[in-house]
């Protein structure tokens, strides 16, 4: 298993504001996400969406626009999110994210296979096998 750890370039910094930068860009882009879908979307709007199969009228242009937008948001958020991730396929494996925020990002116990020489100038001698002497009784 390999985990990660989260470490400040900085000895000053404390690692809970550390951590706290490196999330700022995610979590802020997707509650700005929610909000938007909260501010621009009705929940008459949603029904009517949900219904548009069913015997009810289509949705108007601005209706369509405002579910849109916040779409549009959600797409976005996510490419950049993929796109942070990415960025950390790198050589160094500092990533944008780790340069916005100072921080590196580091494994724990992490097992690297190392391939020794083999060494086949010596040989295996056996070696004779003493066996324990059993008496038995009837």
């Amino acid at each position: 298993m390999c985990k990660i750890k989260t470490i400040p370039q900085d000895t000053k910094t404390k690692l809970s504001k550390a951590i706290f930068d490196r999330q700022r860009l995610f979590s802020f882009t997707w509650v700005f996400v929610f909000l938007a879908f909260m501010i621009m979307v009705s929940p008459q709007t949603f029904e009517q969406a949900a219904l548009i199969n069913k015997d009810t009228h289509p949705l108007n242009q601005v209706q369509k626009l405002f579910l849109l937008l916040p779409t549009v948001l959600a797409s976005f958020a996510a490419f950049i999110e993929c796109f942070f991730i990415l960025t950390n396929a790198k050589g160094n494996r500092v990533g944008l994210n780790d340069k916005f925020s100072r921080t590196f990002t580091v494994y724990i116990n992490k097992f690297d296979e190392i391939e020794e020489e083999l060494i086949l100038e010596e040989k295996i001698k056996p070696v004779r096998r003493e066996l324990p002497h059993i008496e038995y009784e009837n």
